[in-house]
């Protein structure tokens, strides 16, 4: 970058702030200036530009003015440092050049690679131990590429031989194991100068429903000796004091020193009086879910150098994959304070399911990440917090995450938080962070004199979060089905909040003078709306479901049946997202998930014959 004047200083002036008359109408907000005081030149920020007019002259364009926050220098020590006295009126502000731009907001060269600075290409890198030893979170609005810049960064994690466990509640995750093939990511991967690559020998896929995600190893929870508390603490429903008395008695009538699921029921159907029915029926629907073995998955399998384990929980209700991943994460704490694991990073997505808000609601995940996020750091086990609504997340988790990573959010309660939980924001950010294009986030990490804007790079492994529709066509006989395997960024957007009822879309005045109906927006007090009866997107999923029921499957390729499971996956996935509304057709829910789960197995069955 070039020195080239934008403009000169002018008014009142501080050692932190300043403005300045504009002279480049090509300036942009949030642009990185320099200007000269004192024999030394000090990088300054531009925090907001506008237009004063002379009200006596209605017709003139009037002058541009900006007002910039000044970040500093770096001394021969290397520290930051501020002009002892303000710069007088009159200096002259120029373009940044780039390595003032490096020193000064002290970006390294080496690192987990994240992107490139917004107008400049300038890597962005971000500590890799601190990722995690001091704690990450994700978020962004739905659509924005929250799933996308997680991607990013255990393809980084990987890289650098840092074991990850992902908790992966719709099945995106697997997708690293496959190179990135889009269209629109190969262009511009060499100004990113990455190239396409797989980690297939590097990530392992876990799943405690098989039936749901067919490939991947199974993941089971130790049934051996379970208290009481620990039932307790699976069962979703709970229990009350006479049925939990019932059970602990039962428990103790076990003669056996190692026992099982099936003895406990049993020692249940001896028990007397009416509570031990309740309990009875709680206890096999706990062995129905298939969650629980007397060969569990020894937790060490999951953390290992440059390892990444993703655990798919498909075809699990909310409910238990709250009780899957509490016991999973009080698994991994104990193992890495014992050491029988090595340190690695803990993701978490759908942050706000599993730890949410104290007083918004409950999850049997919630103590457990509670406690990581807190003491974590100290035994080597780091937390990356991914949600689409920070809001939701508890407060106390997202305060102990070091290192930021925000895109798009436009949500006013969901900037409240952000603005309270990330430290250093500028004033007036609340609106760049609403007004940041897909793919662009805000990013705060220690190391950094203050947060600064990144592009994130392509994806070097497929993305496997966008939306999948299924479009059934008439077609000429003998003719394979037409599909339609890949929505588009407004369908996807549109798709995944039809599916959350928890914020409906409101129209807003985006920055550049358009319409976007598709942005959120929560009142303070929102009115409740009436619900769709049924919702339209269950009609959509019950009209898929029946199609594919009716398709004849004998003439398919393996190519199109393939397609046809990803499809019937992301109709499930759909279903999971609308279940997490307390006031949803749970019943009907259910219905669909069962036909969609026969046609999944169905397909796989033909193509296993293919």
């Amino acid at each position: 970058m070039t020195d080239q004047r934008v403009g000169s200083i002018v008014g009142d002036v501080t050692t932190s702030a300043f403005r300045f008359g504009v002279e480049d109408t090509d300036l942009n907000a949030t642009q990185y200036i320099s200007f000269d005081h004192e024999e030394d030149t000090y990088l300054a920020q531009v925090i907001q530009i506008e237009r004063e007019v002379d009200g006596s002259d209605e017709g003139a364009d009037g002058d541009l003015l900006a007002e910039a926050q000044i970040v500093g220098r770096r001394d021969d020590k290397d520290r930051l440092t501020m002009p002892s006295t303000p710069p007088k009126p009159g200096t002259p502000v120029r373009d940044a050049e780039t390595e003032l731009v490096r020193s000064a907001l002290n970006m390294e060269d080496e690192g987990a690679f994240l992107g490139q600075l917004r107008g400049l290409e300038l890597p962005v890198h971000l500590d890799v131990n601190g990722l995690v030893q001091k704690h990450c979170s994700i978020l962004a609005k739905t659509g924005a590429g929250k799933s996308y810049a997680l991607g990013v960064l255990m393809e980084e994690m990987l890289k650098h031989d840092v074991p990850v466990v992902v908790v992966d509640p719709h099945g995106e995750h697997a997708s690293l194991q496959a190179p990135n093939s889009s269209d629109h990511d190969i262009p511009l991967m060499r100004r990113f100068e990455v190239k396409p690559t797989s980690f297939e020998d590097s990530v392992v896929e876990f799943a405690p429903d098989q039936d749901a995600v067919p490939d991947a190893e199974p993941f089971r929870l130790d049934e051996r000796n379970l208290s009481a508390r620990d039932i307790k603490e699976l069962l979703e429903d709970g229990l009350t004091s006479a049925q939990t008395g019932t059970l602990h008695q039962a428990i103790r009538e076990i003669d056996d020193d190692t026992y099982g699921l099936e003895d406990v029921i049993a020692s249940v159907e001896n028990q007397s009086g009416a509570s031990k029915w309740p309990v009875l029926h709680a206890l096999e629907d706990l062995q129905d879910l298939g969650i629980l073995s007397s060969e569990p998955t020894p937790i060490e399998e999951l953390v290992d150098e440059g390892q990444a384990s993703i655990l798919n929980l498909k075809g699990l209700a909310p409910g238990v994959q709250q009780l899957v991943v509490g016991s999973i994460a009080q698994r991994l704490f104990e193992a890495r304070k014992t050491g029988l694991v090595p340190p690695h990073l803990f993701v978490l997505e759908e942050a706000h399911n599993f730890c949410p808000e104290r007083h918004l609601s409950q999850a049997a995940s919630g103590e457990i990440i509670q406690t990581i996020a807190s003491e974590g750091r100290k035994f080597g086990m780091g937390l990356s917090v991914v949600s689409q609504r920070p809001a939701k997340v508890d407060k106390n988790v997202l305060s102990q995450c070091n290192t930021q990573i925000i895109l798009k959010v436009t949500n006013a309660n969901d900037l409240k938080t952000i603005s309270k939980s990330v430290e250093n924001l500028p004033e007036g950010i609340e609106e760049e962070i609403r007004a940041l294009q897909v793919g662009t986030a805000l990013v705060s990490e220690p190391s950094f004199a203050m947060p600064l804007f990144c592009e994130i790079r392509p994806r070097q492994t497929r993305h496997g979060g966008s939306s999948i529709q299924v479009v059934r066509e008439d077609v000429p006989e003998g003719a394979e089905p037409a599909l339609e395997t890949e929505a588009t960024e407004d369908e996807e957007v549109a798709l995944a909040e039809t599916a959350e009822p928890e914020s409906a879309p409101e129209p807003e005045d985006p920055v550049d003078g358009t319409q976007n109906p598709a942005m959120e927006a929560e009142p303070e007090d929102p009115e409740p709306e009436p619900a769709e009866e049924p919702p339209t997107v269950l009609i959509e999923v019950a009209r898929a479901e029946e199609e594919l029921a009716e398709a004849e499957l004998a003439d398919l390729s393996p190519g199109l049946l393939e397609r046809l499971l990803v499809q019937i996956e992301t109709l499930m996935r759909v279903l999971d997202e609308r279940a997490t509304d307390a006031e949803a057709d749970q019943a009907r829910i259910a219905g669909l998930r069962s036909g969609l789960k026969a046609q999944h197995r169905r397909v796989r069955e033909r193509l296993e014959q293919a």
